[in-house]
């Protein structure tokens, strides 16, 4: 990542000095480990899982279909909340968002190639709330963004998806407005 000077005030010009520039090293340390991690997750998802006052993990291993929710203690440290065996391998975007009243992130997940997707709350044990299922998406979607487009307090509606396909579309068309 480049790093750039400061703009000077406008009309003075003062040339860049590389060897005036203190780069400060990031105050990083580790704070714990986790032995016996599985090494093969596909996808590890925070959020607001449970009861703690720290950020949750699901992690997801799609070659198996296991998922599990761990809590974390702010010091390194895990629990597992629940593992689930039963989950489709297909799974390609998992995307955290508020999509039920449960006060816990819940989960969209999407498997492209089936043009399918499910709507989950959790319930801060490592269950899942199913709310909504939909086998009649697109399989065109490169992203999913979940965030809050309204003063809805949920972002189960408010997501956006596009194709690289779709986005050139939409640009020619803007282009072609202007």
């Amino acid at each position: 990542m480049p790093i750039h000077p400061p703009v000077p005030s406008v009309g003075v010009f003062e040339p860049f000095d590389p060897s005036s520039f203190t780069v400060v090293p990031p105050d990083f340390q580790l704070v714990g480990s986790v032995q016996n991690w599985r090494a093969n997750w596909s996808a590890i998802v925070t959020g607001k899982y449970s009861d703690s006052p720290f950020s949750s993990l699901l992690c997801y291993e799609s070659d198996s279909g296991v998922a599990a929710f761990y809590q974390t203690d702010g010091a390194g440290g895990i629990q597992l909340l629940r593992e689930h065996s039963d989950w489709r391998h297909s799974w390609t975007f998992i995307v955290p968002g508020v999509f039920g009243d449960s006060g816990y992130d819940g989960l969209l997940l999407y498997d492209k190639q089936a043009g399918f997707a499910a709507f989950y709350d959790t319930d801060g044990q490592g269950n899942l709330i199913l709310l909504h299922e939909d086998s009649t998406w697109r399989n065109t979607w490169s992203h999913i963004v979940v965030a809050p487009f309204s003063d809805s307090p949920y972002t189960r509606d408010c997501f956006s998806t596009i194709s690289q396909q779709d986005l050139e579309r939409f640009t020619q068309r803007t282009a072609t407005v202007i």
